[in-house]
């Protein structure tokens, strides 16, 4: 998962990102995760788009309160009907990756 990925998914729990980027492990991305702001603004797609460590990603997403929700072959960011199964972030990055679980929040849905 990239760097802006992690912290588009993340965007409604910013304190999240700020706890465990605190761990001096993970120094570089609170760095990156500081200078956010700017470097969005600057465009600097080489620190946007820096590689995340699955572990890094799978300490964040394990933690995330947030629900995908699946009907067949669809993932959506919202419950369409009774029957569909709700997913945590964490299963849908372990079974499809972070760039889904990013286009399903963004979006709203995704068929996978």
């Amino acid at each position: 998962m990239k760097f802006w990925e992690l912290t588009s998914i993340c965007r409604e729990q910013p304190e999240l990102l700020n706890e465990v980027f605190s761990n001096e492990r993970w120094q570089e991305f609170m760095l990156l995760h500081e200078a956010s702001p700017e470097l969005v603004r600057k465009r600097q797609r080489d620190k946007l788009d820096t590689k995340v460590p699955d572990e890094l990603c799978i300490e964040v997403l394990s933690r995330h309160p947030g629900v995908i929700f699946r009907s067949n072959n669809i993932l959506r960011s919202y419950r369409f009907t009774a029957q569909d199964q709700s997913f945590s972030f964490m299963s849908i990055f372990q079974e499809f990756g972070g760039s889904i679980l990013e286009e399903v929040l963004e979006k709203g849905s995704k068929e996978i």
